[in-house]
């Protein structure tokens, strides 16, 4: 066999090889995009923001504002597989990722990293307030001393 035979023969192997390599990848990556499956429980009802970003989930309305300028106000349903926000004005707008503090959307080709807005309960902070200030000395008379000087602390702010 001639050196021109076998390297046409080596070169014909390293183009298979290629080719299952590249069909394998591409099967795994398949499999693994398929068990993308974005979990909506958090976006209900929830407010998101950045410096200068805004997004506000109010029942079946999406809210997206930039810099003052509201960019889309739409119903919206999203497709858990893709992360694609159908909205009813055809915008683009995509959700990348998600949990119970951030998100981050896609929109006219720009990334978006947004903290969820924790909204506190004026009720609620007036009662422990309230509860706080009834607590006596003698209360605190077999609590730790850095605590007891933390909280005298925190209750005069």
């Amino acid at each position: 066999m001639t050196n021109t035979k076998f390297n046409v023969i080596l070169i014909a192997i390293g183009i298979s090889l290629l080719i299952v390599l590249f069909n394998v990848f591409y099967l795994y990556r398949r499999n693994e995009a398929s068990k993308i499956n974005f979990n909506d429980k958090y976006i209900k009802d929830t407010v998101w923001k950045s410096d200068d970003v805004k997004l506000s989930f109010n029942g079946n309305n999406l809210t997206f504002i930039i810099n003052d300028s509201e960019k889309i106000n739409s119903s919206y349903t999203l497709d858990k597989r893709s992360g694609k926000f159908n909205l009813s004005d055809d915008e683009e707008f995509y959700l990348r990722s998600i949990n119970e503090e951030t998100i981050i959307v896609w929109y006219n080709r720009a990334e978006y990293n947004l903290e969820k807005e924790v909204t506190v309960s004026k009720t609620a902070l007036s009662i422990a307030v309230e509860m706080a200030s009834n607590v006596t000395e003698a209360d605190l008379e077999n609590v730790v001393p850095a605590v007891v000087e933390e909280f005298n602390a925190a209750l005069e702010n």
